[in-house]
């Protein structure tokens, strides 16, 4: 179930991704880097506000699933009180930064007008918390088709609509947000037909559900704030320090940084619910189990990454106009950060199954993230948007290591620490080799004598990660045999 909702998963984000590189072409000819800065620091903030709005109760959709999903008028009152609850979050805080705008203005959206730009972001926000719980829901009961099936049918909604107000009536960066909030408000009439359809909700507050709930979620509100909030402040830094261009510039680099995340993070919505499971059952040989899934997962990712880093500066001087080519410059810097992450998507999964662990959580996410807005507001106005990345760097160092301990506080699974950092570090060493003639002599041209040298460079590196992958893959292989025997 985790190898097919994995692939599931990576297969409808990857799909959702490529559409999106591939309108790069589109959002470079009919947005400018000011509408593209405009609209990435927008969504920068909406990406905060949705944990504010929701007091982080996605993860707890997930977990307490878990333990009633064999009880259906449970079931049932808990996803009523989940979906209620956000809606009528969501209007308060509509109506608090109405009221607020021009303090709003001031300090964090230079540049940008209340109305109707902001204005639109924050009716669509009301609408797409509701839809992340819903999809959250489907994590949960691991229904991972319906899943990408409704998240490929809001991207084309999205879309049609994208091209309608940008295309159609120019309405550059606010015809995306106005598009955003369409495809919101579908999504949401959407999820109420199909929950009711299957007779999954009951339209209520359960007192009880909710305080457990946000017992269980408030502690990781700071977490999940603050795995955001300093991508959303680096940006407003960048925009203070500099213009929108940058932020623009930024904003497309961390796109290809957000795809690596994007399917670790797609591996884990399979990894998590199977990995609860094996510690709600400890059968024999669970934690080896867990271990050997792990270590193939990780030498996937190194894979991924490496292709990334190397291949996005073609990618970006294929797709976009000249004005966005010193984008890609940034991109390998962006995406090391997240190779360390991998061990934080593993460990963090630990805490998150001992419920009196969560409240700690925010230790680490909170602490590296108040380390990263101190580096960024350093490093930034010097380095501009490459000071954003090596805060990155730094924070996401510390960030995992207070994660790491705090995991084996609570439980050992089995992880080798010394193997991850082993991993990464080979991961970081070809990259580098791999973009030495891309930064030293073919920075801003396709090249295909750079070309063929990266092409070598992945070559040796699949050749290091299959002799690796080939212990680990045969024992799970028979193990599978034997079960379907």
């Amino acid at each position: 179930m985790v190898i097919k909702n994995s692939i599931i998963y990576i297969l409808n984000n990857t799909l959702i991704k490529a559409f999106n590189f591939l309108l790069l072409p589109f959002y470079t000819a009919f947005l400018t880097t000011e509408d593209y800065g405009t609209i990435n620091l927008i969504v920068s903030f909406v990406s905060v506000a949705s944990y504010i709005v929701a007091f982080s109760l996605h993860a707890y959709v997930i977990r307490f699933y878990v333990d009633i999903k064999n009880d259906r008028e449970q079931v049932k009152r808990f996803f009523g009180t989940m979906i209620v609850f956000v809606f009528l979050s969501g209007v308060i805080f509509l109506g608090i930064v109405s009221l607020l705008n021009s303090y709003f203005i001031a300090w964090i959206f230079k540049d940008i007008n209340f109305y109707p730009t902001l204005l639109i972001a924050l009716v669509g926000l009301v609408f797409s918390c509701v839809y992340s719980i819903y999809q959250d829901i489907l994590k949960g009961m691991e229904n991972a088709t319906k899943y990408s099936i409704t998240s490929i049918c809001y991207f084309f909604i999205q879309l049609g609509f994208i091209i309608y107000f940008v295309v159609g009536l120019d309405w550059g960066a606010n015809g995306v947000l106005m598009a955003s909030l369409i495809a919101n408000f579908v999504c949401f009439i959407y999820l109420l037909i199909d929950l009711f359809h299957n007779n999954l909700i009951t339209i209520c507050i359960d007192r009880k559900m909710l305080k457990n709930g946000l017992k269980y979620s408030i502690p990781l509100l700071p977490h999940n704030i603050s795995t955001h909030i300093t991508s959303f402040v680096s940006k407003i830094f960048i925009n203070n320090s500099f213009s929108l261009t940058s932020v623009g510039l930024f904003s497309l680099a961390t796109q290809f940084g957000s795809i690596t995340d994007m399917i670790q993070s797609s591996v884990n919505i399979a990894f998590r619910p199977w990995f609860y499971d094996q510690l709600n059952k400890r059968e024999k040989n669970y934690k080896k189990s867990i271990t050997e899934l792990s270590d193939i997962l990780i030498w996937a990712y190194g894979i991924i990454f490496l292709l990334i880093a190397l291949f996005s500066q073609e990618a970006l001087l294929l797709f976009t106009n000249e004005s966005y080519y010193r984008a890609w410059t940034v991109v390998p810097l962006i995406i090391i950060p997240f190779s360390i992450k991998t061990m934080y998507y593993f460990y963090i999964n630990v805490l998150l199954y001992h419920k009196n662990a969560t409240k700690f959580i925010f230790i680490a996410t909170l602490s590296s993230s108040m380390i990263n807005i101190l580096l960024s507001a350093i490093f930034i106005p010097i380095l501009d948007m490459y000071g954003s990345a090596l805060a990155d760097l730094i924070a996401m160092v510390i960030r995992v290591g207070i994660i790491v301990a705090l995991s084996m506080h609570f439980e050992d699974i089995g992880y080798k620490l010394s193997t991850f950092v082993f991993l990464i570090l080979i991961n970081v060493f070809f990259i580098s080799a791999g973009l030495i003639f891309s930064y030293t002599t073919f920075m801003y041209e396709i090249s295909l004598i750079n070309i063929a040298y990266k092409i070598f460079v992945v070559m040796i590196y699949l050749i290091i990660a299959g002799i690796n992958l080939k212990k680990h893959i045969k024992p799970l292989i028979l193990k599978l045999r034997e079960k379907r025997s």
